[in-house]
């Protein structure tokens, strides 16, 4: 069993083998890190991240290659992890562009506090709601929100707020139905998974038209049991 300061620093899925190239507190203050340890919390994303072997890491970083890649043709400075959870993806970003701000935001104060005191104290952590994200319109370049969305009861609505305090453009990820449920149903069967606590189940095409509702020009890309999008959020 892993201890919460491995949690934050050995998991593989931060390896930058085979990178492509560059392209605080709840009130929002800059780069600030807790002292001590994470506190001791657990979620189905600190799963995701901090279980399985080589196998399973190679196929997570995969996937965060694919997301930097995706959100480095916007060609950002400032970049918001919308539900960043414990903050795995914002460092895997940190480590691939130290160049731009990040802030990650989360509505579970418990993840955020564990996010802290991880490594990468250059990236700002605030709780807020994604229904109504503690920001102004347009306050950052390019808006992050990877495997949230499905979680989610009204995913519509919290897009609207993504694209509110987008300036340039809005990167979303959600797993690709049906293979994510297969795959995950498996895990489950064997004691390997836990109930990731999806609402929401978009085939290829069904994401292609919600997103296409509310980004301009959307981009798509799949990677593995993952569908990703890129939109501008200026439509005239």
């Amino acid at each position: 069993m892993s201890t919460p300061t491995e949690h934050c620093s050995s998991p593989s899925a931060f390896s930058e083998t085979g990178a492509p190239p560059p392209a605080g507190t709840d009130d929002g203050t800059d780069d600030k890190t807790d002292d001590g340890p994470p506190p001791a919390h657990d979620s189905p994303n600190l799963h995701k991240y901090t279980s399985g072997g080589a196998l399973y890491h190679w196929h997570l970083r995969q996937f965060m290659h694919r997301l930097y890649e995706m959100l480095a043709r916007t060609a950002p400075q400032s970049v918001l992890d919308a539900g960043c959870g414990e903050g795995f993806v914002t460092r895997f970003l940190r480590k691939q562009n130290a160049s731009w701000s990040l802030t990650g935001v989360d509505v579970s104060a418990a993840a955020i506090r564990y996010a802290r005191r991880c490594p990468g104290r250059r990236v700002q952590y605030v709780v807020g709601d994604l229904y109504d994200l503690p920001f102004a319109d347009g306050a950052f370049d390019t808006v992050l929100c990877s495997e949230v969305l499905e979680h989610l009861d009204r995913p519509a609505e919290a897009l609207v707020e993504l694209r509110r305090v987008a300036d340039r453009a809005v990167v979303l990820s959600v797993p690709r139905e049906p293979y994510f449920r297969w795959i995950n149903g498996l895990g489950r069967a064997l004691g390997l998974s836990p109930d990731p606590g999806h609402v929401n189940f978009w085939n290829e095409r069904g994401f292609r038209r919600f997103v296409s509702e509310h980004l301009h020009r959307p981009r798509f890309a799949t990677k593995h049991v993952y569908q990703l999008a890129r939109g501008g959020v200026r439509f005239s």
